[in-house]
């Protein structure tokens, strides 16, 4: 409930900004998503492209373009981790990469904040959730409409903001020595750790009313916030 009407917000917002504002073109866009290349910058394309697809009212191409984005992105994440994502062949099965559920388990392991992990499983996977990523790539969703659409550039911009910069294309007669991204020379593995548990660097908090119902209602939901992770904490210690 909580992210369907953080959408709506968010495309009232994407709405009102394409109205009242000149749009960026896709080499600045690119420019600022990447922090000028501190980034990936093909992912940060990819995102900039489909900012410019949701302002054009291209909700499915937006989505198409952007869903896959975010496996990547959390691959990429771990792979710069030396977290094993790669299945290895044994007998018949010829291995491969893990499934974006595994994926987000893992990242969630190393300290991602369970409550980001838990809305792009909710937004991308099933059968509790949206399962936008599964009905898209089945064809069974033909326009998410632009609630769904802003949902998934929220999660991408989280995502690819963390990567790191793409790999050197190796020269001819240079042994690429390591083909991994830059960041995983560059980068040590504390930080990176460290960029997972802070995923946003400053956070929004929802916005409050003032006033006696105001502090009423952010009490309430501290409250509902800490039960939660007490009984979420719990189950994980009761689960098998």
């Amino acid at each position: 409930m909580t992210a369907q009407e953080y959408g709506r917000l968010l495309a009232h917002g994407m709405h009102d900004l394409a109205e009242r504002y000149d749009l960026p073109d896709e080499e600045t866009l690119t420019a600022h998503l990447s922090l000028n290349g501190r980034t990936h910058m093909g992912l940060s394309r990819s995102l900039a492209r489909g900012l410019l697809l949701y302002w054009r009212g291209e909700y499915e191409a937006c989505a198409h373009l952007i869903v896959p984005k975010i496996e990547t992105a959390a691959r990429m994440l771990l792979l710069e981790l030396d977290e094993a994502v790669f299945r290895t062949q044994v007998g018949n099965d010829p291995g491969g990469y893990g499934g974006l559920h595994g994926l987000l388990t893992v990242l969630e392991e190393r300290g991602m904040d369970e409550d980001w992990i838990f809305f792009v499983k909710w937004l991308l996977l099933g059968p509790a959730g949206v399962n936008l990523r599964n009905d898209l790539s089945h064809g069974l969703v033909l326009d998410p409409g632009p609630v769904m659409a802003v949902l998934a550039l929220r999660a991408a911009s989280l995502f690819i903001g963390l990567t790191a910069p793409a790999p050197e294309v190796p020269r001819p007669g240079v042994d690429p020595v390591d083909l991994r991204p830059l960041a995983a020379r560059d980068r040590d593995r504390d930080d990176v750790l460290g960029l997972l548990r802070r995923s946003l660097s400053e956070p929004k908090p929802w916005p409050v009313r003032d006033g006696l119902i105001g502090r009423a209602a952010w009490l309430a939901a501290v409250a509902t916030r800490t039960t939660a992770t007490v009984l979420n904490d719990v189950a994980r210690r009761l689960h098998p």
